[in-house]
This record gives structure tokens, C-alpha cells and sequence, in this order.
């Protein structure tokens, strides 16, 4: 059930986040702004990463200049992982504040990162529709 992911666009307009796949190195380049994004503090290096996880989730916003939170903390909502150029639908789940978060493929099965970096990002459900994998 593994789909192609070498380019994940994910849907902020104000920066423009996306990660890119890089097949020499076989990680995710991140790019905001329409830039590679550097780490100066790392001789300038790429910020990449091998694991990518993308959670969809509620949020409340709280005032008209735009307070809000996510809600992090739920139960069987939708997400990607993705790795190695393919991603995989998953659901995720955290159960308290401080509780781990659990990430289950589509059998119910806890699923297995790959050793390395890895990239957490909190999607808000009224803009899941606009972040694109490809």
C-alpha cells in the first residue's frame, strides 16, 4: 500500500514547507520559503531528515488574531509515514499529555521507524485536503 513520496508539499501558505527527497543521500531535504533551508551553525548543511510523519489533527482557535492550539492529544486519526521515497497511510494515536504517541499501520500494527532524524508535523483538518505527496 506503499505510494511514491518524493515530493511533500504540506499546506502553509506562510512559508511554503516542503520536503523533498533526496536520492543520493535518501533523506528529506526541508525547503521553506522556496529555499533549501541551512543550518549556519552546521557549516551551512541541509536540514534533512529520514523520517517524515505528517498527523492530522483538530485544533481550536481561540480569538480573531488567531490564538489557537492543536489538539495533539487524540485517538485514531489519519497521518503518513513516510521514508525512503514511499509513504504509507497510518493512524495515529496519543492517549494523555504525556503519554507516547503510537503510530499504527493499516493492520493495527505499531509501525517501526528507520534509524535517523525525524520529522513531526501537525496538520490542522480544515487544510488536510491541500497538502499534496507525490
Amino acid at each position: 500500500g506503499a505510494i511514491d513520496a518524493t515530493e511533500i508539499k504540506l499546506p502553509f501558505e506562510h512559508n511554503k514547507s516542503t520536503l523533498k527527497y533526496n536520492e543520493e543521500t535518501q533523506t528529506y531535504d526541508y525547503y521553506d520559503y522556496g529555499d533549501l533551508h541551512v543550518d549556519p551553525g552546521n557549516d551551512n548543511a541541509p536540514l534533512t531528515f529520514k523520517n517524515v510523519l505528517i498527523q492530522n489533527c483538530t485544533f481550536h482557535q481561540y480569538d480573531e488574531n488567531g490564538y489557537l492550539i492543536y489538539n495533539c492529544i487524540d485517538n485514531g486519526r489519519e497521518g503518513y509515514y513516510v521514508t525512503n521515497g514511499k509513504a504509507i497511510p497510518i493512524t495515529w494515536i496519543k492517549a494523555t499529555e504525556n503519554g507516547q504517541t503510537k503510530y499504527l499501520d493499516e493492520n493495527g500494527e505499531e509501525i517501526k521507524l528507520n534509524t535517523g532524524k525525524t520529522y513531526v508535523t501537525l496538520v490542522p483538518d480544515d487544510s488536510w485536503n491541500q497538502m499534496s505527496i507525490k
